[in-house]
């Protein structure tokens, strides 16, 4: 695979593009509150960033290794941070963000119903960004984050099932480490449980 060093804008679309297609929607809304005596406020406007599926799920891939625990981070490409640079920021910030360190996780899908769902989508992302075959049944629900990142944000869930894998010992004061070496198709049984 070729390493990727940087994102060359060939068009902009945006003038000529819908806000309600593609991964991300905007709604454009004109609403008010309601108050508890039946009185309402004056009108505003509201943009919603939404998509068509809202939730998501992301993995806590973990094992006991011999420096102890030991959790697996991937460096992901996301455009959309890497055009961070060109904003004018409140806080500057030198770092480039061309890739960023997370966990495992994906979007679920129509069928991804329940907590059964949810774990088979587990499974089938640790497997897809990781290499690692999981049963569905060895992940465990570690809980959700419910509600919008920020004002205006995705209306999505985000459930964090845990699962097993291979990967390096967290960094002092680091919520985990990264790992570039990751193994492909694999299925690892001894670290599934």
């Amino acid at each position: 695979m070729k390493e990727v060093v940087g994102i060359e804008v060939l068009e902009d679309l945006t003038a000529r593009s819908r806000c309600d297609e593609g991964f991300l929607h905007v709604k454009r809304l004109r609403a008010r509150n309601r108050y508890a005596d039946g009185s309402t406020s004056r009108e505003y406007r509201v943009d919603v960033v939404d998509r068509p599926i809202p939730d998501a799920v992301a993995v806590l891939v973990w094992r006991r290794g011999p420096a102890g625990l030991e959790v697996l981070t991937r460096k992901t490409l996301r455009p959309a941070a890497h055009f961070r640079a060109g904003l004018p920021l409140p806080l500057p910030d030198p770092r480039g963000y061309l890739f960023v360190e997370e966990l495992v996780a994906g979007v679920l899908e129509p069928s991804d119903h329940g907590d059964p769902g949810l774990l088979r989508r587990a499974a089938e992302e640790v497997l897809e960004e990781a290499g690692f075959r999981v049963a569905p049944g060895a992940i465990r629900r570690l809980g959700s984050r419910k509600g919008p990142p920020s004002a205006g944000g995705p209306p999505r869930r985000c459930s964090r099932p845990a699962g097993p894998g291979r990967w390096r010992t967290p960094r002092p004061r680091s919520a985990c480490g990264a790992s570039s070496n990751r193994p492909r198709g694999r299925s690892d049984p001894e670290h599934a449980r």
